[in-house]
C-alpha cells in the first residue's frame, strides 16, 4: 500500500488539507472504479448491439460530426497517460489513467454503434460521462491544492479539452438518432407511435416526452386521434401471449403472473427500496447543516476560540447533496409509481384477454353452469382488484423497511430512550383494537336496533292503511 500511495496513504480524507480526499483514493474509487464498470457495461451493450440490424440512412451530420469529436476523447486520453507515465509516479495515478483511456476508448464505439442500430440515445454514455465529470472536477480540485498542474502544466490543458469536447459530445448523444420529422425511420412505424419509444433516459424521468401532448390538452381537449398508441410491449395481444405461455409453465397465476410481467414490478420494488433511503438521508444532510452552521458560527463569531473555522466549501458541498438527494428521490418516486402502474395496467390487460379468451372456447355445457355475470365480474372487478393491488402491494415492503430505518435514526438521535414511546406505541395497539371493536358492535346493534325500528314503524303504518281500506271497503255496499 504504501507504494501503491505513497504521499497521504489511503485516506479515503486528507490529514493535510480541510476538507479534502486524498489523491490515491480519488485516483481508484472516484475515477478507475467508475471507469472500469463503464468499460464492462461498454463491452455488454455492445454484444447486444451486434445482434440489431443495421438502420440505414442514419450517416447525416449528427453522426459524422459525434463520430468526429467522440474519437478525439481516446487521443486525448492517451496524450495523459503518455505524459504521466514519462515522470515516476505513483502506481495509483497510472491505473487511474490506464481505466481513463480504456473507457474513452469504448465510449466512441458504444456511440457509433448505438446511432446505427439504436432508436434512442445510448443511456450508458448519458449517464457515465455526468459521473465521471463529478469525478473529474473532485480530482480537479484536489490537484490545484495539491500543486499538480505546476508539475505537469500540460495535463491541465489536456484536461480542459477533454471536459469541453466530452461535453459537446454529451450534448449531441442527447439529441438521439432519430432527431428530427426528416429522419429515416424504420418500416412499420406508426405514425401515432409514443415518443417514449425514442425519448432518451433524462427524457423519461422528467416525462418531457409527454409535453406536446400536454401542450395541445391545455389548448382544446384531446380525442382519440390525439393519443399515441401503445408500445410494442404493452398490446394487449402480447401481454395475453405472455401470461398464456408462462401459465403453461406454471400451475399457480401468482408465479404464472410474476413470470410474465414480474420484472417491471421487482425494478419497482428497489425503486421504492432507494427512495426510502434517500428519504430518510434527507434528515442527515439536514442535521449536517445545521452542525456546520452552528460550527461555523462558533468559530467565526466567538473572538475566544481557537478552532479554525470549517472550509466553506463543505458548506456548499453540503447544500448540493441535499438537492441532489431531493431531486433524486423525486425522479426515483416518480418512476417507481409509473413502473406500478404499468404492471397494473399489463395485469389487467392480460387477464381480461384471457378470461375472454376461455369464454370464446367454452361448451355450451360448460357456459350453462357458469352464470355471465361470474365471467363480467372475473374481467371488471376481480382484474381491477389486482390492478389496485400492484400499486400499493409494495407497501408491505416498504413498510416494515421505513420502519426500521425511522427506529435506527431514533437511536441515533435519542439512544435507548427512544424506545420507550415506541414500547408506549405498541402496547396502545391493542387498547386501540378493543376500542374499535367495541365501537363497531355498537354500530352494528345500533343498526339493528334501527332497523327493527323502521321496520316496526313500516308494519304498523301498513296494517293502518290495510284497516282503513277494509272499513272503506265495509261502507261501500251499505252506501250502494
Amino acid at each position: 500500500m504504501r507504494s501503491y500511495c505513497p504521499a497521504e496513504g489511503w485516506g479515503p480524507v486528507s490529514n493535510r488539507r480541510v476538507f479534502d480526499l486524498t489523491p490515491c483514493f480519488e485516483d481508484t474509487i472516484l475515477l478507475a472504479i467508475p471507469a472500469l464498470i463503464f468499460s464492462g457495461f461498454a463491452l455488454v451493450n455492445l454484444w447486444k448491439l451486434n445482434k440489431l440490424p443495421e438502420i440505414p440512412h442514419r450517416k447525416k451530420w449528427l453522426y459524422r460530426l459525434k463520430t468526429i469529436l467522440s474519437y478525439s476523447l481516446p487521443l486525448i486520453g492517451a496524450a495523459r497517460l503518455v505524459t504521466v507515465l514519462r515522470i515516476s509516479q505513483p502506481a495509483s495515478i497510472s491505473l487511474s489513467l490506464g481505466a481513463q483511456f480504456t473507457a474513452l476508448v469504448l465510449l466512441p464505439i458504444v456511440m457509433r454503434r448505438n446511432h446505427l442500430r439504436a432508436r434512442r440515445s445510448s443511456s450508458l454514455v448519458l449517464l457515465f460521462w455526468p459521473t465521471y465529470l463529478a469525478a473529474l472536477a473532485t480530482w480537479a480540485r484536489t490537484s490545484y491544492l495539491t500543486s499538480w498542474f505546476d508539475q505537469i502544466k500540460t495535463e491541465l490543458i489536456f484536461t480542459i479539452s477533454l471536459v469541453v469536447i466530452g461535453t459537446i459530445v454529451w450534448s449531441l448523444e442527447c439529441i438521439g438518432p432519430e432527431h428530427g420529422p426528416g429522419a429515416y425511420h424504420p418500416i412499420g412505424k406508426d405514425v401515432h407511435e409514443s415518443p417514449f419509444q425514442t425519448a432518451n433516459i433524462y427524457s423519461r424521468w422528467t416525462f418531457h416526452w409527454m409535453d406536446a401532448l400536454m401542450r395541445l390538452g391545455s389548448k382544446r381537449p384531446l380525442e382519440e386521434e390525439d393519443v399515441y398508441e401503445l408500445g410494442p410491449g404493452d398490446q394487449a395481444d402480447v401481454l395475453a401471449e405472455k401470461l398464456e405461455s408462462a401459465a403453461a409453465k406454471h400451475s399457480s397465476l401468482w408465479a404464472a403472473l410474476a413470470a410474465a410481467y414480474g420484472a417491471t414490478y421487482a425494478e419497482a420494488a428497489m425503486l421504492k427500496v432507494f427512495q426510502d433511503i434517500l428519504a430518510f438521508a434527507q434528515p442527515q444532510f439536514l442535521r449536517m447543516f445545521l452542525a456546520y452552521i452552528s460550527y461555523y458560527q462558533a468559530s467565526v463569531v466567538d473572538p475566544n476560540t481557537t478552532s479554525a473555522p470549517p472550509s466553506r466549501f463543505q458548506g456548499f458541498v453540503i447544500v448540493a447533496g441535499m438537492f441532489a438527494c431531493a431531486s433524486a428521490q423525486t425522479i426515483i418516486l416518480h418512476q417507481y409509481f409509473d413502473k406500478c402502474y404499468r404492471t397494473g395496467m399489463r395485469f389487467r390487460s392480460g387477464l381480461v384477454a384471457l378470461i375472454y379468451k376461455k369464454a370464446l372456447v367454452l361448451s355450451s355445457e360448460e357456459r350453462n353452469k357458469m352464470p355471465s355475470g361470474d365471467m363480467v365480474n372475473l374481467a371488471s372487478v376481480d382484474a381491477m382488484r389486482l390492478q389496485d393491488l400492484c400499486t400499493y402491494g409494495l407497501i408491505a415492503i416498504s413498510g416494515p423497511f421505513q420502519i426500521t430505518l425511522a427506529f435506527i435514526s431514533l437511536y441515533e438521535l435519542l439512544g435507548w430512550s427512544a424506545f420507550v414511546g415506541v414500547g408506549v406505541m405498541l402496547a396502545s395497539i391493542p387498547i386501540n383494537t378493543v376500542g374499535l371493536l367495541w365501537i363497531l358492535r355498537s354500530s352494528e346493534l345500533n343498526m339493528v336496533l334501527g332497523n327493527s325500528t323502521v321496520y316496526q314503524k313500516a308494519s304498523r303504518a301498513a296494517d293502518e292503511e290495510h284497516g282503513q281500506a277494509h272499513k272503506a271497503d265495509e261502507r261501500a255496499p251499505k252506501q250502494y
